[in-house]
Parts: C-alpha cells; sequence; structure tokens
C-alpha cells in the first residue's frame, strides 16, 4: 500500500425480499472491489426474519455488518 492510501473493509449484507422468498448475500468490499462471500434463499413461510437473518449470519461466520441494501422493486402504474 502507498503511504498515505488508506483501503476501508467492510461486509455489505444485501436483502432482496419477493412474494414469497427472501434472498441474502453477504459481500466484502476491499480495496474498491465486492467478493461474494455467502447466499441463501429462504421461503417466506420457513420462519420468522429475524430468525432467518440470525441463521444466515450465523452460518456464514459474519458478525458485523457495516452495511444493509434492501432491494425494492416498483410493479409500474398497472400494479399499484
Amino acid at each position: 500500500m502507498t503511504t498515505g492510501q488508506h483501503y476501508i473493509f467492510m461486509i455489505i449484507l444485501t436483502v432482496n425480499t419477493g412474494s414469497s422468498s427472501v434472498r441474502l448475500a453477504a459481500f466484502s468490499g476491499e480495496s474498491g472491489a465486492l467478493t461474494q462471500l455467502a447466499s441463501a434463499r429462504y421461503e417466506l413461510s420457513d420462519s420468522e426474519p429475524e430468525v432467518m437473518l440470525k441463521a444466515f449470519l450465523g452460518a456464514h461466520g459474519l458478525t458485523e455488518i457495516k452495511v444493509a441494501v434492501h432491494r425494492v422493486v416498483h410493479g409500474g402504474l398497472n400494479l399499484t
């Protein structure tokens, strides 16, 4: 690393909720690049959201999330 440059390492959690499932993924952000660490798909009927999130984090040893992102899709004027 060049003197004066600082790189930030962080874990980014993505949440993609659909009508019947939730997809969770974790990425590491380091030196301007993203690397996928883990991903999983859960049926919404499987358990409560908090239980799903804790299971996902625990299964992959993720303890410190710096950023969480939720994908929202709008169905347009015909679906509102």
